[in-house]
Parts: C-alpha cells; sequence; structure tokens
C-alpha cells in the first residue's frame, strides 16, 4: 500500500479509498474517538451481541443442559480453535480454545520440558517477556526441576544448545512492538534439540503465521486483543499434530479425559486437541469469541500485514520525529503498534484520551499506539497524530463539546438518544449502489419531510438513532424519508452529492421541508442553498453551520478537517448562497457540541429564523420524547407560519 505525498490529510483520504479492508471497518462498534487500544481490547464486532443474547435466552434460558449437546457446546473448544488455526497458519485439530493464556504458557512449558530429551537441565526465556510469561516459565522450571535463565530474544538462537530443555519467546514485544524471527528462532532451537514455545499474544490477528510450516512445537495466545473475543475471552494453545500423543499436561483435568462422563478415577488423556482442555469450557465468553471470529470471513492476511505497516508508516511520518520511536524501523522487525519515548506517558495518556484518542502506556516512559487493520483507518491514524502533536505542544484542549468526550447535559440526551429502539421504517428505498444509499419512508403517502441525520458525518452514527423521530412525524399525520449517506473521512463531497440525489429519488412531486441535524444541518443547508427543486423550506436543528469555525474550534474532534480534508467554502453553509426558501434553525441554549453562535451567524447572513431552546443540550430535539423533540415535530408539521412562534 503505497502512500502518496501531498498534505497528510488527503493522503489519509487517499490511502483509506485504496484500503481493500475498508468495508471491514463497518463490522464493528466504534464511536467518534480514534482507538488506538486494540492490542490491549480489541473492538466489539456487531455480531456478538445478538449472538449473546441468543445464547443466554435461547440455549441457557430455554434449552438449558440440552445445549450441551444440541447446541454444540461441548464441541466449541476444538470447533472455536479450528476456526483460529487458519489466521495461526495451522491445520486443523492442532488448537484448543479454553482457560487463560497464563494457564496456557504453563501447560504447554511443562509438556515442552517433559517430551525433550533427558538430561537438559534449563529453560531459556526472552529477558523482555511478558511478566506473567516470565514467572509461569519460572514455576515450571522449578516444578520440573529446571533451571530458567534469561536471556535477550536476539541471543536465544545462539543461546540454545545440548542444555536447553525448552525456550519460551514473546513473537512480538509488548513494550517495544519488536517483532522476533520466529522461523529462524524456532529452527536454531531444533537445531539445538530443544522445544520452542511462542507467545502470540501480539501477533496473532496481527500479522501472518506459519505455526506448521515453521515447525513450531506449541504456541498460547489471547483473543482478547486483535482477534476482539472481548474482555477474559479464552485463549488458545497450540500443540504441534507430532506432539499431541506425547503431550502430558500439568493440569489434567475432567475436560481432558478420553471418557470424561465414566467418571473414573484414573486419567487416561483424550487424543488430539482435547487433551488440552482442564475443566468445563467458559461458554458464554467461547461462543462470543466466535462470534467475533465471523469478521475475518474472506479476509486476507497479507492485506492485513500490509495495512499495518502502512499504517504504523504512516503514522510516524505525521509524527516527523515528535517523539523517538523505540519500535524497530525495519518493516520486517515490527508487528502492529508503534511504541514511543515520552517523559511523562502516562499524563499524555490520559490527556490524549480526554482529546477523543485512545492509546496506553507503560512504565516508565512508553506510550503505546496500536494499529488494528480491520478497524483503524488513515484518517484515525492522522487524528492521532495531530492531536499528540497538539498536546505535547501545550496547545489547550477545545472547548466543551469539541472533541472532548460528552459530559453533563449532553452525555445525558445522547443517552436517552441513543436508548431509543430503532423504528422499523415501512419501506426502504435504494438510490445509488452504494450500500450507504438509502432511504427508509415512514407512514402513508408520499414523504412531506425529509430528515438528514448528524453524526459529524462519521461511519459510527446511522440513520437508526433518528428513526423514533421520523414515526413520530408519521404518527403525526407525516409521512417522513429518513436518508442514509456515505460517511468516514473524505466523505465530502460524497454525502452532501448523496443528498441531492435522495431527493431526486423520492416519490411524489409535492414541496418539501428538509430536517438536519448537526452535520445533517450542514448537509441540509448545502442542498437548500443549492435550490432543490422540491425543497420549499429547510428546518435545520444545532447545524455545523459555520465550518470555518467549527474547524478552528476543533469540533467533534476534529470532525470538519475530517470530513472535508481542507478549506472547502462550497461547502460551507455560511459562505454558500442564501437559500431561496424559508430557513427555521432550533438551537438548544446549553448545546455543548455546537456553540448557539454559530446559528445566530448564519442566521444574520441569511436571514433565517432562530428558536433558542432553553435548557437543551444537543439532542434532546431530536428525541421525540421530549419537550424539545415535540416542538420540533410541531415546526415540522405546522409549515412555514408556526416556524417562529
Amino acid at each position: 500500500m503505497a502512500a502518496d505525498a501531498g498534505e497528510p490529510g488527503a493522503e489519509a483520504r487517499r490511502l483509506d479509498a485504496a484500503d481493500p479492508l475498508r468495508a471491514k471497518r463497518a463490522a464493528f462498534v466504534l464511536d467518534d474517538t480514534v482507538y488506538l487500544d486494540g492490542n490491549s481490547l480489541g473492538a466489539l464486532p456487531r455480531t456478538v451481541p445478538d449472538r449473546l443474547a441468543e445464547v443466554v435466552s435461547r440455549e441457557w434460558g430455554q434449552l438449558r443442559i440440552r445445549s450441551w449437546t444440541e447446541s454444540g457446546w461441548w464441541t466449541a473448544p476444538e470447533r472455536v480453535g479450528d476456526r483460529i488455526a487458519p489466521l495461526l497458519g495451522a491445520a486443523p485439530g492442532q488448537v484448543v480454545v479454553g482457560d487463560s493464556t497464563s494457564v496456557n504458557v504453563f501447560k504447554a512449558m511443562v509438556a515442552a520440558v517433559r517430551i525433550a530429551p533427558s538430561g537438559r537441565d534449563e529453560i531459556l526465556v526472552d529477558a523482555t517477556t511478558f511478566p506473567t510469561d516470565g514467572y509461569i516459565a519460572d514455576s515450571a522450571a522449578r516444578l520440573t526441576g529446571r533451571t530458567l535463565r534469561p536471556v535477550p530474544a536476539e541471543r536465544i538462537a545462539e543461546e540454545a544448545g545440548p542444555r536447553t530443555a525448552a525456550v519460551l519467546v514473546n513473537h512480538v514485544d509488548y513494550r517495544t512492538g519488536e517483532l522476533r524471527d520466529l522461523p529462524g528462532i524456532t529452527a536454531a532451537v531444533h537445531a539445538a534439540g530443544a522445544q520452542a514455545v511462542w507467545d502470540l499474544c501480539h501477533s496473532a490477528g496481527a500479522l501472518p503465521l506459519a505455526l506448521d510450516a515453521d515447525g513450531v512445537d506449541f504456541a498460547v495466545g489471547c483473543t482478547y486483543k486483535y482477534l476482539n473475543g472481548g474482555p477474559g475471552a479464552p485463549a488458545f494453545l497450540y500443540v504441534r499434530s507430532g506432539h499431541q500423543e506425547a503431550f502430558d499436561s500439568p493440569l489434567p483435568g475432567w475436560n481432558s479425559h478420553a471418557e470424561p462422563f465414566a467418571m473414573s478415577p484414573r486419567y487416561r488423556p483424550a487424543d488430539g486437541a482435547p487433551r488440552g482442555r482442564v475443566g468445563t469450557p467458559e461458554i458464554l465468553s467461547l461462543l462470543a469469541l466466535e462470534a467475533a471470529l465471523e469478521v475475518w470471513d474472506g479476509v486476507d492476511m497479507a492485506e492485513v500485514r500490509a495495512k499495518s505497516l502502512a499504517l504504523t508508516a504512516f503514522f510516524e511520518r505525521r509524527l516527523a520525529g515528535l517523539l523517538p520511536s523505540i519500535t524497530p524501523a525495519d518493516p520486517a522487525r515490527r508487528g502492529s503498534q508503534v511504541a514511543l519515548r515520552c517523559p511523562d506517558a502516562r499524563r499524555v495518556t490520559a490527556e490524549l484520551t480526554r482529546r477523543g484518542v485512545v492509546a496506553d502506556f507503560r512504565e516508565p516512559d512508553v506510550l503505546r499506539f496500536g494499529f488494528t487493520p480491520l478497524y483503524t483507518s488513515f484518517a484515525d491514524a492522522d487524528r492521532a497524530a495531530r492531536v499528540l502533536t497538539e498536546v505535547l505542544a501545550g496547545t489547550p484542549a477545545p472547548p466543551s463539546g469539541a472533541g472532548a468526550p460528552d459530559t453533563g447535559r449532553d452525555a445525558d440526551e445522547a443517552a436517552a438518544l441513543l436508548s431509543r429502539p430503532p423504528a422499523p421504517p415501512a419501506r426502504t428505498l435504494r438510490y445509488g449502489p452504494h450500500p450507504a444509499q438509502l432511504v427508509d419512508l415512514y407512514g402513508d403517502g408520499d414523504p412531506r419531510v425529509v430528515i438528514v441525520h448528524g453524526g459529524w458525518w462519521r461511519e459510527s452514527y446511522d440513520r437508526a438513532h433518528l428513526s423514533p423521530l421520523a414515526a413520530a412525524l408519521a404518527g403525526h399525520g407525516v409521512p417522513a424519508a429518513l436518508i442514509e449517506y456515505r460517511r468516514g473521512a473524505g466523505s465530502w463531497p460524497h454525502a452532501a452529492e448523496d443528498v441531492r440525489a435522495a431527493l431526486d429519488a423520492l416519490p411524489g412531486s409535492a414541496p418539501l421541508t428538509l430536517a438536519g441535524h448537526s452535520a445533517g444541518g450542514q448537509l441540509a443547508l448545502w442542498a437548500a442553498a443549492r435550490d432543490h427543486r422540491r425543497v420549499a423550506r429547510t428546518v435545520v436543528v444545532s447545524p455545523v453551520a459555520d465550518l470555518v469555525a467549527a474547524d478552528r474550534l476543533g469540533l467533534g474532534a476534529g470532525a470538519v478537517r475530517d470530513h472535508l480534508g481542507g478549506p472547502h467554502p462550497q461547502a460551507d453553509p455560511l459562505r454558500l448562497p442564501t437559500p431561496p426558501g424559508p430557513v427555521t434553525v432550533l438551537h438548544g441554549a446549553e448545546d455543548g457540541q455546537v456553540p448557539l453562535a454559530h446559528s445566530l451567524a448564519y442566521a444574520t447572513r441569511h436571514g433565517a429564523t432562530v428558536i433558542p431552546l432553553p435548557g437543551t443540550g444537543h439532542y434532546a430535539p431530536m428525541d421525540p420524547g421530549t419537550a424539545a423533540g415535540a416542538r420540533l415535530i410541531a415546526v415540522l408539521a405546522g409549515g412555514p407560519a408556526q416556524a417562529g412562534t
């Protein structure tokens, strides 16, 4: 994925447009924040909540004990293991899912030592290993009568010798993001007659693996990072097929017995991957993981790796040496994170989070940015670099509502609005080939009001949150249309063109009231200024009506810059021609997202009617269950004569 020269925002848009994985982003639940902590906890795939609800309500709630057989609970550890296996470069039947990474490290290390030739009295571990691996390797050494010897990862290949029983290596260093030479180290360990155990927590799902081809003996890894299995999701254990018969688990449990329900007092291990089990599987988290893995359908891991490297390179290029990187510059030696040396990493991380960029830190002075190729965009990387630069330069944070997470009134209003269940439309029309080019119709007859939703032009907000408003209008005898449009970084001018195309595609010929909220207000005012033949009047709520001021204030955590990529006066309602029909603006006096002053400036220039709503924030007018929502419905249903009353 080659980078283009030029203005960074434009480069990000070009890279996102060319990204073969870009459609996968819609498969995750995301919001306005830039989430670069997927190397700690992956984002929620959209398939998971419904699957968990089904497991709880039907499989547990109705079938109960029958689900161990009828719903496939009993075989889930191996079934999910086989689903993960292709991502590891492993044939089926070698991966089992269950227990934590720590427990699986213990199983693998003790089993590896027990398989090793006799007379080998040491275990090697990479000196900068994740702490729990070191603790467990030490315990395994003491349990088996061996000595643990920490060795720098780059020296393990030459240090492994006739005394070495097994080595434990982290494929990617959790602090620096350094990628270790798995094939080379494994071959050297085998040449020394020892067993190779790999921790894949920071590589599984982030880059291509070839465990079978590379001859790895044992491997473990978590599933809640790049595999997006959720907090506490069970880990996986890979045991090479040639070792399965000799695999002697230090934790033999009833679930790994050859006949678990025989309840024999003598242990006889199962064949194959089930030998890695211990106790009863963690069904809820295991099946959540299984649903989460659906996002990998059709994914080419070579494309994942190419995007990962392009993202990390783009991010570092945007920072231009602002902080020293401790991640290797050589692409062949880096995972999917960028680690920066920062003297005040804890404070900087907290300030980044406050400004809408989630990363993390490791003591004493490491900032970590994890790039998860399925849902991280180049626009995310661009925005994160911009915000980090501002934080380090001491640039004051934008005002409330201009990039910080919602607080107070706006947060309460947003929670109330977003908690309303979506209202199903009477029918849905498609006005173009793109999946987002849809219009939902509510009520009987041709629409009289057309609604354009907001959400800072970002993909994380779709039309569903305004469907209760559209349904409420229909209930008042006003048929309504709710437009969806193309969103995301660099969506100008596509979003605006979509609104115009949707208006052209609506049934009927009667004059329309065009309504928009927030960013949707900008799109509605743009369409009105273009004198669409069917738009008789325009009603907007808290519109982003002054793009220059909004960009200067960083509203929506840099949403204007993300959407436009640069100055576009032809997109700016304040600077466009005055719409030929009447314009009414409703704006909460307590709006913390878009300043009321922007609407007043628009009204002054274009002669619009402004209705300030006392005690109201950004979201309440779009909620039909509020007094402000009832006021909006009255304006939309009443016609121009009632607009300013």
